[in-house]
């Protein structure tokens, strides 16, 4: 048999840098910008009250932020109100669903 030498140091730097990468990994998908788009309206305020409580409720790794500049919710590419917008997708449109629903949405969103 033939072995490579190989000392400890080396062993264990390659398992932090593997270890690191697993790590950054795992946080960049639970990380989650969560845009709600609307200029204000009832239903709006009803999808943004009702995604920050599911993200409060599960615990999720998500900001959650209101956008009511209509040339911004413009340039998001979003022509119905309320919507919602997860990490640049836009994931509804038009409607509030129930708080099970947007915790799945949420939670399915890329």
């Amino acid at each position: 048999m033939n072995f490579s030498p190989c000392s400890s140091s080396t062993i264990v730097a390659s398992f932090f840098r593997l270890k690191k990468q697993h790590c950054f990994g795992i946080l960049y998908r639970m990380a989650k910008d969560i845009k709600i788009l609307g200029a204000g309206c009832d239903k709006c305020n009803r999808l943004y009250n009702a995604t920050v409580e599911a993200v409060r409720s599960t615990g999720m790794d998500a900001e959650v932020s209101k956008v009511s500049d209509i040339s911004e919710i413009i340039a998001l590419g979003v022509m119905t109100t309320p919507a919602m917008v997860i990490n640049g997708h836009t994931i509804i449109a038009g409607r509030v669903p129930s708080l099970d629903e947007i915790k799945q949405l949420i939670a399915d969103a890329p």
